[in-house]
């Protein structure tokens, strides 16, 4: 439980501030619970991350990562029954495509979440695509799914700059609000 003192000297500026910070325990019961799912989600995607990178590097033998979650069950199922290298491949960036792009999503949605993962997949998927670039009749395919990711993060990057320039608007209208006050 966090102790507020208060002075009897503060300032309006001050006596504003601290009564904001004092927050509605529903509120509170509301954060918790959306820090939760995120920590479950976030917990998911890195399992499903952890199986991508077991299958990528060949460092499993099916049955180890069949005892996991459904989910995880299933890209391993899926993955096994490729036969072909390409096919794996071309299977593996799909699905570290859709991890990245749900990861993305969350972190977006929850900008205090370390994004350092995002640069890790992003390095992985470009790792692949290149292999698969050696492998023309799989180029064309694979380069519609990047160009998707490419737009995603663009979008992301003005998604981003929209939300500093309304918390500049935001900040600076209520600086001309105290003002107008005062």
């Amino acid at each position: 439980m966090q102790r507020i003192i208060i002075s009897t000297d503060m300032t309006q500026e001050q006596k504003c501030t601290s009564s904001s910070t004092l927050q509605d325990p529903s509120q509170t019961l509301l954060v918790l619970k959306r820090e939760k799912r995120t920590l479950k989600a976030l917990e998911e995607l890195s399992d499903i991350n952890f199986t991508l990178y077991e299958l990528m590097f060949e460092n499993f033998t099916p049955k180890e990562l069949m005892d996991e979650n459904p989910r995880q069950r299933e890209l391993v199922d899926e993955y096994s029954t490729l036969k072909e290298p390409e096919y794996r491949v071309i299977f593996l960036l799909r699905e570290l495509i859709t991890q990245f792009t749900a990861l993305k999503e969350l972190v977006d949605e929850n900008p205090h979440i370390d994004n350092s993962i995002l640069r890790v997949l992003k390095a992985e998927i470009t790792r692949l695509k290149e292999k698969v670039d050696e492998i023309p009749h799989l180029r064309m395919q694979v380069d519609e799914h990047f160009a998707l990711m490419e737009l995603d993060g663009e979008y992301s990057a003005l998604k981003e700059q929209t939300a500093t320039n309304n918390l500049t608007l935001e900040t600076e209208g209520k600086m001309v609000e105290q003002m107008e006050s005062s």
